[in-house]
Parts: C-alpha cells; sequence; structure tokens
C-alpha cells in the first residue's frame, strides 16, 4: 500500500496508494482516485498518523494519503533555516510542495500525464491534528482568498483534530505544569543532543525529566541516525564527531519553539465568521473536532465561542439564496472517550467519524 517517500526541496511527505488503485484496469476508474493530505502536531512527525490514514483508507478504498513532515521535524527537519518559522510559514510550504515536481509525480503516479489539473494539486481532505489544524485553516485560507482559486478548488473538508482556532492565552506559552507541550519543549532543549540509543533516551526523559513512559517512548520513536541528521542540519563544530549508532531527536527545537509561540497567537476567529457568512463561491466544510477528556476547551470558553460561530452560519445556510449548497461552512463535533492523542487511542472510530461527516463524491481533484 505504501507508494513512495522523498524528501523534497521543499517537505518531505509519504504517499500511501489508494487500495482500489491496484485493481483499477482503466483510466477512468484510476480519475475516481481522491486525496487526503494529514499534517501532524508539534514535535511529531509523519508516522504519528499513519494508523488512522490506513483506517480511513479501509473506509475509503479510493482515497489515497499524503503524511507530511512541518518544516523542523522529521525528515524536513533542515527547511527551518533561514526563515521565519510560522504557521504562515507552513502554509507556504505546502503550497510549495503541492506545486513541486516530485510531489506532482508522486500523487499523479497513476494518471495520465496530460490530465488537465496535472500541473496543479489541490487535495479533497486536509486533515491536521493540533498544531497541523491552525497550517490547515492558514492554507485554506490562502486558497479562499487568491485571485486565481476557482469556485470549486477541489477541496471538501478541512478537519481540524482537537486544536482551537483562537489566539491561547499567553499562559500556554508559559505552563510548567507536568507534561504541558512547553514543559515538554523545555525537556528536550535540556536534554543530551546524542543519545546511543534510543531506549537511552527514553530512559532519559522518563527517568531524568519525569516524563510519563508512553510520552518518552513516542518522542523517542522519532529519533533517527545522528550521522543522517547531521547531513542535513550542520551543527556547531563538536557536534558533527558522532558515533555511527548514536541517535538524536528529529526536531529542530529552535524552529519548534518558535513554531509553537506562532501558533498560540494565530487567532481565525475573524476568518471562521467570513466563511460562515461565504455564499456559495465554495464547498468545502471545516470541521473542528474536540477530543472530549481535553479540558482546555471548557476552561477557555473556546468551545462555546466555537460553537456560537457554527450556530450563526447554519442561520445563515439556512437563509442564504445558495440552495445547491446541502453543507453548512463549519462544523463543531465532539469525540467520545479521547484526549488530545485521539488519534492514536482511537485510529478507528476516528476514521469512521471523518468519514460519516466528509464529502463523498466521485469526482476527483486530480
Amino acid at each position: 500500500m505504501k507508494r513512495s517517500s522523498a524528501l523534497l526541496q521543499r517537505l518531505a511527505f509519504e504517499v500511501l496508494a489508494a487500495p482500489a488503485a491496484a485493481s483499477a484496469s482503466s483510466c477512468s476508474a484510476k480519475h475516481t482516485i481522491e486525496t487526503a493530505v494529514i499534517l501532524h502536531g508539534i514535535l511529531g512527525n509523519k508516522k504519528n498518523l499513519r494508523t488512522f490514514a490506513k483506517e480511513l483508507q479501509k473506509l475509503r478504498p479510493n482515497l489515497q494519503t499524503v503524511l507530511v513532515d512541518h518544516r523542523g521535524h522529521g525528515d524536513s527537519i533542515a527547511l527551518a533555516d533561514g526563515s521565519a518559522n510560522t504557521v504562515a510559514a507552513c502554509a507556504h510550504d505546502l503550497e510549495e510542495t503541492f506545486a513541486s515536481k516530485d510531489f506532482l509525480a508522486a500523487v499523479f503516479h497513476d494518471l495520465d500525464p496530460n490530465h488537465p489539473q496535472h500541473h496543479r494539486f489541490v487535495p479533497d481532505m486536509l486533515c491536521a491534528h493540533s498544531f497541523g489544524g491552525k497550517v490547515a485553516l492558514q492554507y485554506y485560507q490562502n486558497q479562499l482568498h487568491a485571485k486565481s482559486q476557482k469556485p470549486s478548488g477541489g477541496l471538501k473538508d478541512v478537519w481540524v483534530l482537537d486544536a482551537s482556532p483562537f489566539k491561547y492565552p499567553a499562559s500556554v506559552l508559559h505552563d510548567s505544569s507536568a507534561h504541558s507541550v512547553a514543559q515538554v519543549i523545555d525537556c528536550l532543549v535540556k536534554a543530551p543532543r546524542f543519545f546511543p540509543h534510543r531506549n537511552a533516551a527514553q530512559q532519559y526523559l522518563a527517568e531524568t525529566a519525569h516524563l510519563p513512559l508512553s510520552l518518552a517512548q513516542w518522542l523517542s520513536a522519532s529519533m533517527l541516525p545522528a550521522a543522517s541528521l547531521l547531513e542535513r542540519q550542520p551543527q556547531p563544530s563538536g557536534d558533527g564527531d558522532v558515533r555511527g549508532t548514536e541517535v538524536a531527536f528529529a526536531l529542530d527545537l529552535g524552529a519548534v519553539q518558535s513554531l509553537f509561540k506562532d501558533f498560540a497567537g494565530a487567532d481565525f476567529d475573524h476568518f471562521l465568521r467570513e466563511v460562515g457568512h461565504k455564499e456559495a463561491a465554495h464547498d468545502t466544510v471545516v470541521h473542528f473536532l474536540r477530543a472530549e477528556k481535553n479540558a482546555l476547551w471548557d476552561t477557555s470558553g473556546d468551545w462555546q465561542r466555537l460553537r456560537e460561530i457554527v450556530a450563526d452560519a447554519q442561520r445563515h445556510h439556512d437563509h442564504s439564496t445558495a440552495k445547491h449548497r446541502r453543507r453548512t461552512p463549519v462544523d463543531a463535533l465532539e469525540m467520545q472517550g479521547v484526549g488530545h492523542w485521539l488519534h492514536a487511542e482511537q485510529p478507528a472510530q476516528l476514521a469512521r467519524l471523518l468519514h460519516a461527516h466528509s464529502a463523498h463524491s466521485h469526482h476527483n481533484s486530480l
């Protein structure tokens, strides 16, 4: 099912071929293939959502999925160098990657190269967890505001998984409570640059940094050979002398800190209200999916605020003259019994929920 993995001049990605593609014998059948681009959260990488992606493909055999590493993460670690590390920069990275020859060759692999939209890629679905959620919103905003954007740009569903679209309180950036994102980033900054093996890193994070073992295991799973990382991201003299067996976190922690700060400050309130009042210039739905056990939604008041935006969009939709539009442009759902890492806790349940609430069109954005 895995088709390709590549390190581009922009972002690294992995394509999981649509199960139906293997049995498609005609060009017309292959043109029913749809594409979902899946984005991870801060400190993660493209492998984090692979299990969920495969569960989604079981329900939608005509769906190919593209897993992407953000700048400063995983195989895109070197791309954070020399530019501002912001949510907007990450959205621009997506646009650049989607236009690159390597990416187009991968996602259009089974299609006629003379297909009229082969030169331009827009995913059918954009699904993003946590930090990636605001990147997805920024990408959609860019697409919607672009002068060249046609009414039906291909993007049908934007899924924001357990991320508020609003500006976070300043306390989030300085939250030193156990296991907060800020605290975990601080632990990694203070950690040794290299470890002899992953188990040593797990032990350090669990025993010295006092992180839960499950979190230590998750973080260490993204480690790569130190020599490989140094080839992509040269370090000051003294760091280059590593043994071949040593490993390091596939993270540019300086970039991660900047990205997290910008993520906390990004606010899409005005944009969502604009989307909620759009006439039928597009048929994209932005779905916000809250994890029931994430109490921050309630303590911040963001869940109520988001539901008010959804209700306002629904009222406008009900009175809209665009009768052919069947879906409200902003939606808010809750997934029961899960915490923030919902894609890891219940990947099959998450896939079923997305499948049930996403567009099921035979049109292919490719």
